[in-house]
């Protein structure tokens, strides 16, 4: 877990991307924000879509590797921070990950031949955690579709 504080100091006069688009790579994320708000999801159709904060609720964010364990059942949810106020914002993500060495691998009971073929290779969650980290600070490929590219079986 780890506390964010986004210091305003005043100079947020329009709305700034703080946070670029991404998802995130663990299992799940469990996430605290103040009433200030600034999280932001892309709709199916590419639109960028506020969180609206409500008092004393979590969000939760489905994370890549819980998108590769569940065979793509389960969609990774790509969001940004943006910001714009006087105010200070607080949040709080308690990020749940596999154990490091925990091979990722999408059980029996997802996977089928003709409606749910295999989409992910095997990987751990160390390995992955860790060339996603590198691909994020190289820039070599788009964070949102690492996974993909990383442990995704072509279907071609």
């Amino acid at each position: 877990m780890r506390i964010n504080h986004l210091w305003s100091g005043g100079k947020f006069m329009e709305e700034e991307e703080v946070l670029p688009p991404h998802t995130d790579i663990a299992c799940f994320t469990i996430l605290y924000q103040d009433d200030e708000g600034g999280l932001q999801i892309r709709s199916d159709e590419g639109k960028w879509l506020n969180v609206k904060p409500v008092s004393n609720s979590f969000i939760v964010n489905v994370a890549d590797s819980l998108k590769a364990w569940s065979n793509g059942r389960y969609r990774s949810a790509e969001h940004r921070v943006v910001y714009k106020g006087w105010r200070d914002r607080i949040s709080v993500p308690w990020f749940a990950q596999f154990p490091y060495d925990k091979e990722i691998w999408a059980p029996a009971e997802l996977v089928d031949d003709k409606i749910h073929p295999r989409r992910y290779r095997p990987f751990t969650f160390s390995q992955f955690r860790r060339d996603s980290l590198l691909n994020l600070f190289s820039k070599q490929e788009n964070p949102v579709t690492f996974v993909e590219s990383y442990a995704g079986i072509s279907r071609g």
